[in-house]
């Protein structure tokens, strides 16, 4: 069984990228609005948090890849850029980490 484990990857810890963090909509506007992206729109910013709702799991939860991939939908389209995105992956991997006392 130990080695059907290794291999097939039962039992591993779930990765940092793919944990589901509470992620209310009041703690978005603060990574947001207030930490990041001076060089943003507030039409942008707004753009950016409606997104990461709708990503959002039924629980209020999402994680970063989650995020990574719905922001990734707005600079495909050309509505925000990598460095905007990457800005609030980083605030947001620093604010959890902060909020729950553990390297994200």
């Amino acid at each position: 069984m130990g080695f059907f484990s290794y291999v097939f990857g039962f039992n591993q810890p779930k990765s940092i990228e793919t944990t589901q963090w509470p992620l209310c909509e009041a703690e978005m506007d603060e990574i947001i609005r207030l930490k990041t992206l001076t060089s943003v729109t507030l039409k942008e910013k707004q753009l950016m948090i409606d997104t990461i709702k709708r990503a959002r799991m039924g629980d209020g939860k999402i994680s970063l890849k989650h995020m990574r991939e719905a922001l990734y939908g707005l600079e495909k389209k050309h509505l925000i850029s990598d460095n905007d995105k990457e800005a609030v992956l980083s605030a947001t991997r620093t604010y959890f980490t902060n909020k729950y006392g553990k390297k994200v």
